[in-house]
């Protein structure tokens, strides 16, 4: 049976940082239940800058809204959580030649095990925010 990569990433734009003195850096961290955590901190996140447009504060009745161009920002933490699982002989076949109804199978076992992405996720960021410095995880840009 072969395996496949299922995971979880977060963008975070490190407010007033700037690589400097470091170029990049790059941290991976085996988790408990299998799963790899790995953490980039630079001006090019691994899978991309996104803009999108959200709702800056919920208020009835005033479209209150900004646009986030996280292309502008000079500096980002991205923390990857992954895991290895066990795929059918089909599905993963079904992968290799790019079908999408595999990669619905794909994302199925991944939600299965959403929680521990998420609680992983957590640990590394506060981790960060706690003995790194908390402008390094205070803005979230996104996660998929």
């Amino acid at each position: 049976m072969p395996y496949e990569r299922v995971g979880y990433k977060r963008l975070y734009e490190a407010l007033g940082c700037s690589a400097e003195t470091i170029k990049e850096l790059t941290l991976r961290v085996n988790m408990p239940r299998g799963i790899v955590a790995e953490v980039y901190f630079g001006p090019t996140p691994r899978f991309g800058k996104q803009i999108y447009k959200v709702d800056k504060y919920l208020v009835p009745n005033i479209a209150n809204s900004v646009i986030i161009d996280d292309s502008k920002s000079q500096f980002f933490t991205e923390i990857i959580c992954w895991k290895q699982v066990h795929a059918s002989d089909a599905v993963s076949e079904a992968l290799k030649r790019g079908e999408p109804l595999a990669l619905g199978e794909l994302e199925t076992l991944g939600r299965s095990i959403q929680e521990d992405f998420l609680v992983a996720a957590d640990l590394i960021a506060g981790v960060i925010g706690l003995r790194g410095h908390r402008q390094l995880v205070i803005r979230l840009i996104n996660e998929t």
